[in-house]
């Protein structure tokens, strides 16, 4: 059975590594989002913030973290899911995090931690992910 488990998990993170690689072609950065650059475990990393058209710093404002696929970046996955709009529609801020970026074949594909690639297994996304929340908490007024 997890056989079975973990062989899913592996088809629908191709299939969504596919999507992103694909949606990457049309690179597209809304100027009113924030690339923001972040150092943890001596590694410099990014992550970009979408404020709604509603932001306001007086508020707390819901937060949602969007994660790219394997072989994605922030760039595609903002294109590719249109949570910019659905942020502005709804109000809440939307934050890409970004994971490792591996040069294969020359393209910059990024991946996370799954336990599975050499490469990426020793990288602690998790603690990552929560200095990215951190960082976030520290220059927008969130609702936690």
């Amino acid at each position: 059975m997890k056989k079975i488990v973990l062989a899913l998990l592996v088809l629908v993170i191709a299939f969504i590594g596919i999507k992103v690689y694909k949606a990457s072609y049309h690179k597209e950065t809304i100027s009113s989002d924030q690339n923001i650059s972040i150092t943890y475990n001596n590694t410099k990393r990014r992550y970009r913030v979408h404020l709604p058209t509603t932001y306001d710093e007086r508020k707390k404002t819901p937060v949602i973290l969007n994660l790219h696929g394997a072989g994605g970046d922030i760039d595609s996955m903002a294109l590719m899911t249109g949570m910019n709009s659905t942020s502005d529609k709804y109000g809440f801020i939307v934050v890409y995090p970004e994971g490792t970026i591996q040069k294969i074949l020359g393209k910059s594909l990024g991946s996370w931690n799954v336990g599975t690639a050499k490469k990426t297994i020793m990288i602690d996304d998790v603690g990552y992910i929560s200095a990215v929340i951190d960082d976030v908490k520290t220059k927008y007024h969130i609702d936690e």
